[in-house]
């Protein structure tokens, strides 16, 4: 076996310390407060008895084990004395002790530790490790209580320590806690560049085509292990031999960085030049082994998982910065795969990766999730006419009909057919057309969109254009542009010949009765028009009720001077397509499926520490997210928080209101429901909650919460904060 070194983890982000923030919150208040009247209040001057200093320390109910991040209290008593047979109570000043933590951090400063005024002021170190606490003017007889949180940050397997030092030196260490954190691994597939290449493409014998991988680990996780073996089955349409490939402009052969192409919900790694929020790490080794027919092993070694560069953003074009990547996920390194498939035909590859479950150096085990561990990839041959969804329109990655377009409704598309007649020997006055029928029942037909789409509907395509010559130019006498204004039924089987009274050139008032579009024009007009063929385009809108999941098509036919619609009898298969309407696409058939946001929270407290009777603060931090095409924004989404018994809500705290109801244990549960909520943008929503003062000291609060939206459900996140009393005791 390998040897597995423990990865570093980097300590969550602290937040900065603010005296007058924690302060004014009163994060840490006093609940017993005994001063006796010569006490702090008093003017004195210095003590003139030596002071002499104890320090006792406990932790506060201490759980069994904690999780990276959660806080737990210690109490420490700090006694002033003097060295005289009865108490003078002369005033110490600047009476300061220091805590020491290990695996922990400190990211409050108590309210009894004064910043302003006194020498040193408190403080918590750059790290986070050491906390300064300068209490003040102390007089000799005072035992100081002061409650101190400790936020763990450790691996699975270390412990938690905290030691306390006296103003005089003396050392107290507290007993350990072990750290126990979640682990969460995952492997990820599904979009893919658009790019493949044939060795010879007038006499092809292999194509080569690359695939994507992203490796991602949850959010708080432990890191991994530093190798992981998938097996891969990887299978051609047309049971074509498939052997490890040779990436497209190296040498390098089987694994490689992904640094080619855009691919949807995959950052690059090594690509220099490119923003650094669409990048992450490679691996040191990686290594693609066909080991039979069809089989493969890939091997990834020297996995990072200091989280220096995780991306913010995928690969693609959308936006122009690329869609946000799940918050939920740390994308830790991304790759390419690259095969070869022996044939001369056009087709599809089929990518499925086995679910392994991973073992981190720490113990703890996760398995992979399976749902995304499948990837198609198209290749076709030049040919003289076809029809697909054109993805720029909406900037997205893939390749036509490999099955990977996801939208969401409401989305504009652009199916389009091309078709280069002129290869096809005929008379002049032969007809020729294109024709794109509608999957009618889910999308309609709209206007084109002028402000932000610059091509013409009815494009001159040139097959091999010549320098100077520019394909993809408007006509300067375009056919007429003929509406279908009838009944399509199977718009796969529909005839763009038949039913002659229902084609019209006058487009109609209600768009929405436009089932099909066709041009039809003499062969003349390549010659006229100097083109060999055309482009025919449709602006078409996924109707906004269309639910997730749904398969919606598109079509495409053409008539090539015989008199005969080409399309429908189409039996070609370029990728199977399980759980559709239609169990294959085609060169001249097109799907793509309904998706839309996920729902994600997140939920933190102002400070780890609430005092009973005190406000303390939480914030909630939603997002719908997706890295298809998803609405700008959506509306119905749903916040569903649960205190815990002992807290109620603060009115008027929040903006806006949460509905406040109680559960059947007595809990108060908030609930909010949101409208106009903006997508892949994190939105935070802050309100106060007040622990009832029966709650006793060191008693750790627990409150969960979740968010949903389109049938789906966040996953439950909860939040513990810890009750804390600080005071002082005179004795005189």
């Amino acid at each position: 076996m390998p040897h597995i070194p423990t990865a570093p983890v980097s300590p969550p982000a602290r937040r900065p310390h603010r005296p007058d923030r924690l302060l004014r919150r009163g994060t840490i208040l006093v609940l017993s407060l005994l001063l006796a009247a010569t006490g702090l209040g008093a003017v004195a001057g210095p003590a003139t008895a030596a002071t002499v200093y104890e320090i006792e320390g406990a932790w506060v109910n201490p759980p069994a084990n904690v999780a990276r991040g959660n806080p737990v209290v210690a109490e420490w008593r700090i006694n002033v004395n003097d060295d005289q047979p009865a108490p003078s109570n002369d005033p110490v000043e600047n009476v300061t002790a220091t805590f020491q933590a290990g695996k922990g951090v400190f990211d409050e400063i108590p309210d009894m530790c004064k910043t302003a005024d006194v020498t040193p002021p408190s403080s918590i170190s750059e790290d986070g490790m050491t906390l300064t606490c300068n209490f003040g003017t102390v007089v000799q007889g005072t035992a100081i209580v002061v409650q101190v949180p400790v936020v763990a940050n450790g691996i699975t397997g270390e412990e938690m320590v905290l030691s306390g030092t006296s103003p005089s030196g003396e050392t107290k260490n507290l007993p350990p806690i072990p750290i126990r954190n979640t682990f969460a691994m995952d492997i990820q597939y599904g979009g893919t560049t658009g790019g493949y290449i044939w060795d010879d493409i007038q006499a092809p014998s292999y194509v080569d085509v690359d695939v994507q991988w992203s490796l991602r680990l949850g959010k708080g996780s432990d890191p991994g292990p530093n190798e992981v073996t998938y097996r891969l089955n990887v299978a051609s349409n047309t049971g074509a031999p498939v052997h490890v490939g040779e990436h497209y402009a190296t040498d390098e052969m089987g694994c490689t960085p992904f640094n080619y192409g855009r691919a949807d919900g995959h950052p690059w790694s090594e690509l220099p030049g490119y923003p650094e929020s669409q990048q992450t790490s490679f691996v040191d080794e990686c290594i693609l082994t066909e080991v039979a027919p069809g089989v493969f092993d890939l091997t990834l070694r020297g996995i990072n998982y200091d989280l220096a560069d995780v991306p913010s953003h995928d690969s693609s074009a959308a936006n122009g910065t690329g869609n946000p990547l799940p918050p939920d996920w740390d994308y830790i390194a991304s790759g390419s795969l690259y095969f070869r498939v022996t044939t001369n035909q056009a087709g599809s590859i089929s990518v499925t990766s086995d679910a392994p479950t991973y073992r981190s150096p720490t113990g703890l085990t996760a398995t992979d999730l399976p749902d995304n561990n499948a990837s198609n990839k198209s290749y076709t041959l030049p040919g003289y006419w076809s029809a697909s969804w054109w993805r720029p329109y909406t900037q997205s990655g893939g390749t036509p009909w490999d099955d990977t377009y996801r939208v969401s409704a409401g989305t504009r598309l652009l199916p389009h057919v091309n078709h280069f007649g002129n290869r096809i020997p005929g008379a002049e006055t032969d007809l020729y057309g294109e024709c794109l029928p509608f999957d009618a029942r889910y999308v309609r037909y709209v206007e084109k969109p002028d402000d932000y789409f610059p091509y013409a509907q009815i494009r001159g395509l040139i097959y091999d254009p010549e320098e100077g010559e520019v394909s993809g130019a408007p006509l300067n006498n375009p056919p007429a542009m003929e509406y279908y204004i009838g009944n399509v039924g199977d718009p796969d089987q529909f005839d763009c010949g038949s039913d002659p009274g229902n084609w019209t050139t006058t487009e109609p008032d209600d768009l929405s009765t436009i089932q099909a579009i066709r041009v039809v024009y003499p062969r003349s007009l390549y010659a006229a028009e100097g083109i060999d063929g055309i482009q025919l385009n449709a602006h078409v809108r996924i109707r906004d009720d269309v639910p997730v999941g749904q398969d919606v098509w598109m079509f495409g036919s053409v008539l090539s001077g015989n008199g005969v619609w080409s399309g429908p009898e189409s039996t070609y298969v370029v990728t199977p397509t399980e759980n559709a309407r239609y169990p294959h696409t085609n060169g001249r058939r097109d799907i793509l499926r309904i998706v839309t946001a996920r729902p994600y929270l997140q939920k933190s407290s102002a400070t780890a520490t609430v005092t009973p009777g005190v406000p303390a603060e939480f914030t909630l931090t939603y997002s719908a997210t997706g890295s298809g095409i998803i609405p700008a924004t959506v509306d119905g989404y749903v916040i569903r928080d649960v205190l815990p018994l002992g807290m109620r809500y603060q009115p008027g705290s929040a903006s806006p209101e949460p509905v406040v109801s109680t559960d059947g244990a007595g809990r108060e549960v908030l609930t909010w429901t949101l409208n106009g909520v903006a997508t892949n943008v994190q939105h935070p929503l802050t309100y106060q909650a007040v622990v009832d003062p029966s709650v006793a000291p060191g008693t750790q609060l627990t409150n969960t919460a979740q968010s949903s939206y389109g049938g789906q459900d966040s996953a439950p996140v909860s939040e513990t904060v810890t009750t804390t009393t600080n005071g002082y005791t005179i004795i005189s």
